[in-house]
């Protein structure tokens, strides 16, 4: 089969890509600035196509051929989110499904998340529904605007869509671990005392759940994907240390972490660096996201490797 990947160079891009070459699948990876690893382009059954998911003239021809798009671009790690975010998370998606409807793609899968919803918790779960009301972080607003408008791009022509809203995914190699067990080896890490829910999915489900999704042409709409146990971030970020060997992380203020935040943001509106942390990427971190998975459960012949955090962490 046939899949082009948008965004094939970030951290999961890179997994689902490696992952689907090994299936015997043909990907054709969407990449802009980063380069892709030679072991992976080297591969007779993948084929590599520089775009820029900002230019529709860009994106001419680069699904053609192709039977399922998958779009998990983004940016995250910047100041000044109000700037980019309205592009990188909707005009980007914007741009590709219409690209895609050009080539007559049947399937156009999006990677998005239950925050999309607002806040939920273990007694109020994301029921995968498109809301009325937008959610207070940029980040997820823009990508509930993105999910809209594929559904309406969808709607008026042949083209299928299957939004996966994906929790906290977790495992060795994956981005946001790797960055804890840094930080966590030079100084003890710190975390804000508010309770806050997460929603986590082992990557290996993750990836077996994403190739699902591609294959099955019966499986569109929008689908939550994540694990059977939610917990708290505090908790997560404890097992983690514990796991490591490291000190358990601190209870600080949240007026620390958004003193941090504005300090990182307004670093990086005046170098253009990347940096760990803007004021809301912070709000999406604190807000709570428990997400309903009786669809996943119901729907989908899938039995998940790894069920609960716990049973993963071993593979941290």
């Amino acid at each position: 089969m046939r899949i082009a990947i948008a965004g094939a160079s970030g951290n999961l891009g890179l997994f689902l890509s490696t992952f689907l070459s090994e299936l015997s699948h043909d990907p054709i990876l969407l990449t802009h600035k980063r380069k892709l690893p030679h072991q992976l382009i080297a591969k007779k059954n993948v084929c590599v196509k520089s775009v820029d998911l900002g230019d529709p003239a860009s994106l001419k021809g680069c699904c053609d051929g192709a039977e399922c798009i998958i779009s998990m671009a983004g940016v995250l790690f910047k100041g000044g989110p109000e700037k980019f975010l309205p592009v990188t998370n909707t005009v980007y998606v914007t741009n590709l499904a219409r690209e895609a409807v050009s080539a007559k793609i049947n399937k156009f899968v999006l990677l998005s998340f239950p925050h999309v919803e607002g806040e939920t918790f273990p007694d109020s779960r994301a029921l995968g529904l498109i809301p009325a009301e937008d959610p207070k972080p940029l980040h997820a607003k823009t990508r509930l605007d993105a999910e809209r408008l594929l559904i309406e791009t969808c709607e008026s022509t042949e083209m299928k869509y299957l939004i996966l809203r994906t929790g906290v995914v977790y495992g060795k190699g994956v981005k946001l671990i790797e960055a804890a067990r840094r930080m966590m080896h030079l100084s003890p890490l710190a975390i804000w005392g508010k309770p806050t829910w997460v929603h986590l999915i082992h990557v290996d489900d993750f990836l077996n759940l994403a190739r699902i999704g591609i294959e099955d042409p019966r499986l569109e709409g929008i689908l939550n994907v994540a694990d059977d146990r939610p917990l708290l971030l505090q908790d997560f970020l404890d097992s983690l240390a514990s796991y490591w060997g490291y000190s358990r992380p601190w209870r600080l203020p949240e007026s620390f972490f958004f003193a941090a935040a504005r300090g990182f943001d307004l670093f990086s509106r005046i170098t253009g660096s990347a940096v760990p942390l803007n004021p809301d990427i912070l709000r999406m971190g604190m807000t709570s996201s428990v997400a309903d998975t009786s669809r996943l459960k119901e729907q989908i012949a899938y039995k998940l490797k790894y069920p609960t955090f716990e049973a993963g962490l071993q593979l941290c």
